[in-house]
């Protein structure tokens, strides 16, 4: 597909944080309209996974407040999906405590 997604984690507070997402197409144009979920796996236990659905802000963003079971490492599995074409990303984040 040639996306180009930017996936950034912010901590406001413990077990709390802001998850943003930036989606571009292979021309770097923002691709708006998508269909964006992140999935939350605990990689040390588990029990505790969640799906949030995260919001367009505008300009290709996608954001979503985030309040998650436990401190600690999470993989965040990001799904997006815009004009019947699908992408998935996985990456690691900290959550403090």
């Amino acid at each position: 597909l040639g996306w180009q997604v930017a996936i950034d984690f912010t901590a406001t507070a413990p077990e709390r944080g802001r998850l943003a997402v930036t989606l571009r197409d292979r021309d770097g144009n923002a691709l708006t309209g998508a269909k964006v979920t992140a999935h939350f796996v605990r990689p040390t236990s588990a029990g505790s996974d969640s799906t949030v659905p995260l919001r367009e802000t505008g300009s290709g963003r996608y954001e979503a407040e985030l309040h998650l079971a436990l401190p600690g490492q999470w993989d965040v599995v990001l799904t997006a999906a815009h004009d019947g074409a699908s992408y998935q990303k996985t990456q690691r984040i900290f959550v403090p405590e």
